[in-house]
């Protein structure tokens, strides 16, 4: 959507002189032509594909989810985003049928890593198996993931990857 040129996509609306998302697909200009209210495609980038989200009971993102998503024939994606207590930043990229993907998260805030891996025992974080790793608080498979509890820092998750 965001280069397809025709109806509906981004790029047609671009093509017919939007600059942010329009009402309508078609960009037509008796319309309203102002509606970012996150849904814009930018949001997507750090939800979505970076997989930076807010847990449900979370406070100031006190509480995250990173759950990247990795579509199309994307190879990478690196994302950051700051809040109060610091910046969330995602790094991943698939390399010879596997996923590195680094994690930061902010002081005094916790989060839950999905890793699109449904064997927790084919998942590493800094080398280490997640089953023993000491950093990681508790490992679950739910919905064709690996979920990781952890807590503030820097980690580096590595498992085999296959579309």
């Amino acid at each position: 959507m965001n280069s397809k040129t025709d109806v509906p996509g981004y790029g047609y609306q671009l093509s017919k002189g939007a600059t942010s998302l329009t009402e309508s697909w078609a960009a037509l200009k008796y319309v309203s032509n102002n509606h970012m209210m996150l849904g814009h495609l930018v949001e997507w980038f750090y939800s979505g594909i970076g997989g930076i989200r807010q847990a449900k009971d979370s406070k100031s993102y006190d509480n995250i989810l990173i759950y990247p998503e990795i579509v199309g024939d994307l190879t990478w994606a690196e994302t950051s985003f700051k809040t109060d207590h610091g910046e969330i930043a995602t790094n991943w990229k698939i390399e010879a049928d596997k996923l590195i993907l680094r994690v930061k998260i902010p002081v005094n805030c916790r989060a839950v890593v999905a890793i699109p891996q449904t064997d927790p025992e084919k998942v590493t974080e800094s080398n280490l198996p997640v089953l023993r790793a000491k950093d990681i608080a508790n490992v679950k498979v739910s919905s064709g993931r690996t979920l990781c509890e952890i807590s503030s820092g820097e980690y580096i998750f590595k498992s085999e990857f296959n579309k």
